[in-house]
């Protein structure tokens, strides 16, 4: 298995806790997002619904921002 080339810095999970958006640190400096869905047959088990597709935000704010135009559950619900 390839090792990761970015680590998470924030987490926001739905109200159910089934869903959560993972904000994440690039090695190259930059910030993206990811969506992932907890799955009900296996709660430890999650599925990544979408993600940023590599691109590189400057901030974790601005990767905020992308991750509520792209995700409809997660606009409105974080706080940065």
């Amino acid at each position: 298995m390839a090792p990761k080339r970015y680590r998470v810095v924030d987490t926001f999970e739905n109200e159910a806790r089934n869903r959560c958006v993972d904000i994440v640190a690039h090695a190259d400096g930059g910030h993206g997002f990811q969506e992932w869905r907890r799955e009900p047959e296996d709660p430890g088990n999650w599925s990544l619904m979408c993600d940023d597709g590599g691109v590189a935000y400057p901030s974790v704010a601005e990767a905020i921002t992308a991750a509520c135009a792209r995700v409809a559950w997660f606009t409105g619900r974080h706080q940065q």
